[in-house]
């Protein structure tokens, strides 16, 4: 429904759909469920709920939509346990979850029209990015002479008991075989350096010279004579239907689950009855959206 005049019980939401309101009460209900069903998920899946304490939360956020709400809290910089507006309860162990570990720090900014502005901002994101790849050779290193526990069906096999142990619907679903289920390896197949000009070319084949920096220098790229490949004791895992999506990476050092997101029917945290009162918002409050126009659409819930 398109309507043209606000009346006094309609709210605007934002731009992403969240309710632009927010109360202690309200704060105070989405943490206890947040902290309830971690407490749930850590014990079904035997983490180690001695970080599942209030005074080990290092995070909390929490945001009010019409469905439900969207929150994420952290225990000691590492447990994160995240909703999107109330679905399944997601989880994601920061110390051994490969997107964590092997993420990078920089990214490249060449926005300015300068040339030798250009060239430096990309020579600052060529070090960071060196130093990350460091980092991810030593982690890739220290990941690999650990001890594996697992195997790729052991593995296959504790994902598919974690799901099934938070009410995952795997037949309902349409969840057969995985559509990714594979062991992570980590290779770096290329040294790079950054040469001069006066430099003698480098002729191997696959060689790439990527940006002219200043100085005459330039950043290049090219095979390495001693390439590494480390293979890692860490899984991952994926199963798509029609219906939803569900991800599942397990670790082989700690023989768990260190990231697990449903997305699909049946899976939603309660909503509260109450959350108008939470917010401090009249029972008859409409909410509606922006349009492109100056107009506004009631805003309806898929659920």
């Amino acid at each position: 429904m398109i309507v043209t005049n606000l009346l006094t019980n309609m709210v605007v939401l934002t731009l992403h759909g969240a309710i632009p309101t927010n109360t202690p009460a309200f704060q105070s209900y989405a943490l206890q469920v947040m902290f309830t069903n971690a407490q749930v998920l850590a014990s079904k899946w035997h983490l180690d709920e001695n970080l599942i304490a209030t005074n080990r939360i290092t995070r909390f956020d929490a945001t009010p939509y019409p469905e439900g709400f969207t929150a994420s809290i952290i225990f000691e910089d590492r447990y994160i346990f995240g909703t999107e507006r109330s679905g399944c309860l997601g989880f994601t162990d920061k110390t051994y979850y490969q997107a964590w570990a092997f993420s990078f720090t920089a990214h490249a900014g060449m926005q300015s029209t300068n040339d030798d502005d250009n060239a430096n901002a990309y020579e600052a994101w060529w070090k960071a990015n060196e130093a990350d790849l460091k980092r991810h050779k030593a982690v890739a290193q220290q990941w690999s002479r650990a001890t594996n526990h697992l195997t790729l069906r052991k593995a296959r096999q504790l994902a598919e008991s974690a799901m099934v142990s938070v009410g995952v619907p795997m037949k309902k679903m349409g969840f057969k075989r995985p559509t990714v289920g594979k062991q992570w390896n980590w290779a770096d197949d290329y040294t790079r350096a950054i040469r001069s000009s006066s430099d003698p070319p480098i002729t191997k084949r696959g060689t790439v010279y990527v940006v002219p920096l200043t100085g005459g220098r330039m950043a290049v790229a090219y095979p390495s004579d001693h390439p590494t490949n480390y293979i890692l004791p860490y899984y991952e895992f994926r199963w798509e239907a029609p219906k939803g999506v569900c991800n599942v990476d397990v670790s082989g050092i700690t023989s768990n689950i260190v990231h697990f997101s449903f997305y699909g029917p049946h899976s939603d945290l309660p909503k509260p009855t109450n959350q108008l009162d939470l917010l401090g918002l009249p029972s008859s409050t409409v909410f509606v959206k922006r349009r492109f126009a100056s107009s506004y659409e009631v805003y309806e819930p898929d659920r």
